[in-house]
């Protein structure tokens, strides 16, 4: 387990300036997020999401000077990452807190391209039970559960209006006595640790406990009130959904974290579970889930079909020619995987050649160039630009 922490710098207030003018990110950013209402979809939160998304795969110092420019300064980002190459688990997550601490975002690292290890992993479909409530990718599944009780503790903390700064070093410190054999029960004073237990069922059974209503606005005046926000590209998608599905279902979380999520904005998102799971967390948080597919992207379709049946959740957004726009039906299964690399690595060549005449045309129903998260990012930008034009 490795995290790295660093503070998100102030910009020059000319850089702040001029960045707001060309991007449309003002002084009042942070306050917008905060603002937006669970289940509601918006095009600048979802501009914001996949800005964290794609920078998510660089390291954290680069990825706060990123943020920086973005409405984040003065806040904290800290990156977990932990590897284990014969497990085949190989993932990063990073948590990002917003200077007044309002606003917090996790995001997760996707399947990143020199990495064998995350490929093999993320290929590896056999599916596992999540706490009875249907079965997921195995190959998703494992680098989670992996991350999840470190991540847990510092969004706990986060969510808390503690200084993930400090939280994290408390967090490397515990990792570091139990490393050195000594007493792991460090006392902290800032937070207690999620009792992230999977019999704690309790507040959020799906037969007894409808979703939260779309829709639902921040309680007024409360000062103890966070915006939480879970997003991810391609694999960190499927981590995100996982995550959200893990802050339903256990009892604790549930009640901590829930009525501050705004919402999951996921991009190039693989389908993570079986139609039992689908089924249960369309009713739970599927008014919540935001999938993003840019044209003909192959992994949204997958696994194939050969894997298993696996379905979507969430409400399904495609581009358009300004922007994302609204989709009622899913994309399906590729008939299989090895048929659906190839036709998405062809795709990828023709698009390198796309000089030679007539090669062009050449229909692919799917794409490995489609994927890449610079796609996502400049449709964002022309959604969060429309949205500003036409007040969406």
């Amino acid at each position: 387990m490795r995290i790295d922490i660093a503070a998100v710098p102030e910009e020059d207030e000319r850089d702040v300036e001029a960045e707001s003018n060309s991007r449309g990110f003002g002084d009042r950013f942070i306050d917008h997020l905060f603002e937006v209402r669970q289940g509601l979809y918006d095009h600048k939160a979802a501009h914001i999401m996949s800005l964290v998304a794609s920078w998510s795969y660089s390291d954290v110092t680069t990825f706060a000077d990123v943020m920086s420019r973005r409405g984040f300064g003065g806040g904290t980002a800290v990156s977990v990452n932990l590897q284990n190459d014969a497990m085949l688990v190989g993932t990063t997550a990073i948590l990002l807190q917003s200077a007044d601490k309002r606003v917090v975002v996790l995001s997760f690292r996707g399947t990143e391209p020199g990495s064998l290890i995350s490929w093999m992993g993320s290929i590896n479909a056999k599916v596992e039970l999540f706490q009875a409530m249907g079965y997921v990718h195995g190959g998703f599944y494992r680098p989670f559960l992996a991350l999840w009780p470190t991540l847990s503790r510092l969004l706990g903390a986060a969510m808390a209006g503690t200084s993930l700064f400090d939280a994290s070093n408390r967090e490397v410190e515990r990792f570091n006595s139990r490393r050195a054999g000594a007493d792991a029960a460090i006392s902290s004073e800032i937070v207690e640790p999620d009792r992230d237990d999977e019999r704690d069922l309790g507040a959020p059974m799906l037969s007894k406990v409808g979703a939260s209503r779309a829709g639902d606005a921040p309680a007024a005046g409360d000062k103890d009130e966070r915006a939480l926000y879970i997003t991810g590209h391609s694999l960190g998608g499927a981590l995100a959904v996982l995550a959200a599905a893990r802050l339903f279902t256990i009892g604790s979380l549930y009640r901590k974290h829930w009525k501050n999520l705004r919402g999951i904005y996921t991009f190039g998102q693989p389908m993570v579970g079986d139609p039992t799971f689908a089924r249960r967390y369309e009713q739970a948080f599927g008014h919540t889930l935001f999938r993003h597919i840019y044209k003909n992207d192959v992994v949204p379709r997958m696994p194939p079909r050969t894997a298993g049946e696996f379905k979507h959740i969430g409400e399904e957004y495609h581009a358009g020619d300004d922007g994302w726009a609204y989709r009622g039906k899913f994309v399906s299964q590729a008939s299989s995987f090895v048929g659906s690399m190839l036709t998405g690595v062809t795709d990828f060549f023709r698009d390198q050649l796309g000089g030679i005449p007539g090669l062009a045309w050449i229909p692919f129903p799917y794409s490995w160039m489609a994927h890449s998260p610079v796609n996502y990012l400049r449709v964002s930008q022309r959604s969060r630009a429309a949205a500003g034009v036409y007040g969406a």
